[in-house]
């Protein structure tokens, strides 16, 4: 019997994955199920002014809809983050939905967490940031976490979407700046192929289609079972995305 590598899995909110299922189907679907009557969104600026995928969201959730959000520049700086703060506050928000890339997720994550903790300027998000002692320990001083739950659209291989840690960035310091409590974890995942087509080229495959395979290329050693079911998926949609007259390994 070969060595062992002692390792522990810790589970976080997150409850659900759809994949497949279009995104204002399942929003639909879960928004009844827990009876979230007004749900935001915090969406792509491209996605929201150059598609129609935004505006099928918002009307399938019909009344259910509060208001949508877009507009978080990259990296998540603080003061998009607080006004989307304010927007779902406003709102009355009971439930808030990303649509978009790593930016809108971590926004969305955050927002949540900055609701529960009143946050109204920029300087207060400050006591809720992860940072390091003199001492070199990380220290993470958030011991309550959100009441509103998150769901997440993703377009882009950011990966937040499957995690509690989100960041957004300091304008003053030009910082990035972590946030992280198991509660911030989307209760749900959307993996909607037909909304990632709208990605730009460079930006990362529909995550809908590698997500599950990708950490075996990345990370060989981390599942035995991972490497022979994930990786001829994984090479087989990279190479029918590859270019005309590109190689397959390319």
């Amino acid at each position: 019997m070969g060595s062992v590598i002692p390792s522990e899995l810790r589970f976080t909110r997150t409850e659900r994955v759809t994949m497949g299922q279009p995104a204002a189907d399942a929003l639909l679907d879960q928004a009844q199920a827990m009876n979230c009557r007004k749900v935001f969104l915090i969406a792509s600026s491209t996605l929201r002014e150059k598609t129609e995928e935004i505006s099928k969201i918002e009307k399938a959730l019909g009344s259910r809809h509060a208001g949508t959000f877009s507009g978080i520049a990259p990296h998540a700086p603080r003061a998009d983050v607080l006004a989307a703060t304010e927007a779902a506050r406003d709102a009355g928000a009971d439930l808030i939905v990303s649509i978009g890339g790593g930016s809108a997720t971590d926004a969305a994550k955050i927002v949540s967490l900055l609701v529960k903790h009143d946050v109204r300027t920029v300087e207060d998000f400050e006591p809720l940031r992860t940072y390091v002692s003199e001492e070199g320990e990380v220290i993470n001083p958030i011991t309550v976490g959100p009441d509103i739950p998150v769901i997440c659209v993703p377009t882009t291989l950011s990966g937040g979407e499957f995690n509690a840690l989100s960041g957004c960035t300091d304008e003053g310091t030009q910082h990035k700046q972590a946030y992280e409590h198991r509660d911030m974890a989307p209760v749900m995942v959307v993996l909607d192929p037909a909304i990632t087509m709208h990605t730009p080229h460079g930006s990362g495959f529909p995550p809908a289609f590698v997500r599950w395979t990708m950490p075996s290329k990345r990370c060989p050693p981390t599942n035995p079972t991972i490497s022979p079911m994930g990786l001829p998926k994984a090479r087989s949609n990279c190479w029918s995305k590859a270019s005309p007259g590109q190689s397959r390994s390319e």
